[in-house]
């Protein structure tokens, strides 16, 4: 009867000792259903879950702004990617719900990136799109007139007439319009464009001030003459809520994953060396504040 008793006790306490071990950490997709944050997202919940230290709730409502709401409102640990684009769709909506009021030192991570114009393989050259007179589809996602304003600073600075055609479903309904032939060019970001030339597609102009991983940058080749021409933007990986010990943790988890060549994490950046996990909270604030200027349309 004793030996049951010691047994019974002994677990509960185990149970106990498991329960008290477990941290509820929620990982918010900031991003829409198809595209590369929720991807990323999915991948840090799965690799939480996966030490069985943490009890993580995965939530994804497939709105920047609805997912923003829900971030405001929990007390829990929250891991979350928050995006210069997301930023402006907000402001430009005056939606307080989806405006980040963020402190630096919640920011684990931060990817500076820039827009890529991407085609097929086969198709119209990097002369041809800036070719005065030219007139090509070029698809984008949200929010449409911050992408706009880049189609609009090209035709005025080339003399081009393409057409902008928004996909509010995100950069992979933007890359699938483009291989499918619906779009002669999208407008993706680096990761997405990783993804389209692997299936046949070539990236022949960025948005960035300068030549990216030896893609020219039409801000360069038009001599500075419309920073409309700037697409750079930034994407910050925070961590709210935490203690500070379990916050070294899931950085370190987050860190070594993305660090080691096959891992997840890894897998979606090969190749693309944009990501700072030390950035000081000044340069935090300074680079966000230029991308935020450099992503919002005219009124």
């Amino acid at each position: 009867m004793t030996h049951t008793k010691n047994l019974v006790i002994g677990c509960l306490l185990t149970i106990a000792t498991t329960l008290a071990m477990a941290t509820d950490i929620t990982v918010v997709n900031t991003g829409s259903k198809t595209g590369g944050i929720f991807v990323e997202s999915q991948a840090v919940a799965n690799e939480l879950n996966n030490t069985n230290k943490y009890k993580v709730d995965f939530i994804s409502p497939g709105n920047s702004c609805v997912a923003m709401s829900q971030i405001k409102k929990t007390k829990q640990p929250v891991l979350f990617f928050w995006e210069t684009v997301y930023e402006v769709h907000g402001r430009s909506l005056n939606n307080s719900d989806c405006i980040i009021d963020f402190r630096a030192e919640d920011v684990v991570r931060v990817d500076t990136n820039d827009w890529r114009l991407c085609t097929l393989v086969g198709g119209p050259s990097q002369s041809d799109f800036i070719k005065s007179g030219a007139n090509y589809k070029v698809g984008y996602g949200n929010p449409g007139a911050t992408f706009q304003r880049h189609v609009t600073a090209i035709n005025n600075t080339f003399k081009t007439n393409h057409i902008g055609v928004l996909y509010t479903t995100g950069g992979g309904a933007v890359g699938t319009a483009m291989l499918n032939k619906e779009v002669h060019f999208a407008v993706l970001s680096p990761k997405q464009a990783a993804g389209v030339v692997a299936q046949g597609a070539v990236c022949h102009w960025s948005m960035s001030t300068k030549e990216t991983n030896g893609i020219p940058s039409l801000y360069q080749k038009s001599n500075g003459a419309d920073q409309g021409l700037i697409g750079t933007f930034q994407t910050m990986f925070v961590a709210q809520n935490f203690d500070s010990a379990t916050k070294q943790q899931v950085i370190n988890l987050i860190k070594t994953n993305f660090n080691t060549p096959g891992a997840t994490l890894n897998n979606m950046y090969k190749g693309l060396n944009t990501s700072q996990w030390d950035k000081s909270p000044s340069d935090i604030k300074k680079d966000w504040d230029f991308a935020i200027v450099v992503n919002t349309a005219p009124k």
